[in-house]
């Protein structure tokens, strides 16, 4: 059995709440991905990850304005050091806010599969 005949087998077999409930879980975008980031059980995490990550792309360019106005290597070196942990550490939160997505995107898929196992679809 092909995979869309499958498909089309189970689209046959759900009823009308059962398709609504398969439609809600699935993900258009990667928009759509991030606003429902901020619906799971850690969305003030995430909001404040968010909050973060804007906090320091402002000290990056904070720092460096200031690495180019400074006069002595001593402060060009502190301020690019600024610079440079500001980044690192928005590439952190941002690898930690795609593993949310990924997080949910799992779960989601396994709620898919309980759900078509629990509704009788992959008995033979």
């Amino acid at each position: 059995m092909k995979k869309d005949e499958l498909d089309e087998l189970i689209r046959k077999m759900l009823d009308q709440d059962d398709q609504q409930l398969i439609e809600e879980l699935a993900v258009t975008g990667p928009m759509e991905k991030i606003v429902r980031s901020f619906r799971s059980r850690v969305k003030f995490l995430n909001a404040m990850v968010l909050i973060m990550m804007f906090a320091f792309a402002a000290l990056a360019v904070f720092c460096a304005i200031k690495y180019f106005d400074s006069e002595s290597v001593k402060a060009s070196l502190g301020w690019a050091v600024g610079f440079v942990g500001s980044w690192t550490t928005i590439g952190f939160l941002k690898l930690y806010q795609f593993m949310d997505i990924d997080r949910n995107l799992i779960l989601r898929e396994l709620k898919k599969i309980e759900y078509k196992l629990a509704s009788g679809v992959y008995r033979e």
